[in-house]
């Protein structure tokens, strides 16, 4: 049985980033990418403020989402 944390890793957050590479318009990840490195503050809403993906709390989708679009950002600047 996997634990909290384990579970996460390997099943939520591939699970979720699937969604976003598979379910959503690329036009609207690449619009907060493209914002980013224009300089545009973005903020994302979560009901839930958890970003620690090893703490017994639900889990913000907002940390997940943000970290999906860092690594994009990384990605197109050749980090």
């Amino acid at each position: 049985m996997l634990g909290l944390e384990e579970a996460r890793r390997k099943i939520y957050i591939p699970a979720y980033e699937w969604m976003l590479d598979n379910c959503i318009a690329p036009a609207i990840i690449d619009g907060f990418v493209d914002n980013a490195f224009r300089g545009v503050p973005q903020l994302f809403y979560d009901r839930e403020d958890n970003g620690s993906i090893g703490k017994d709390a639900p889990l913000a989708h907002a940390k997940v989402l943000v970290d999906y679009i860092n690594r994009k950002i990384d990605a197109c600047s050749g980090v």
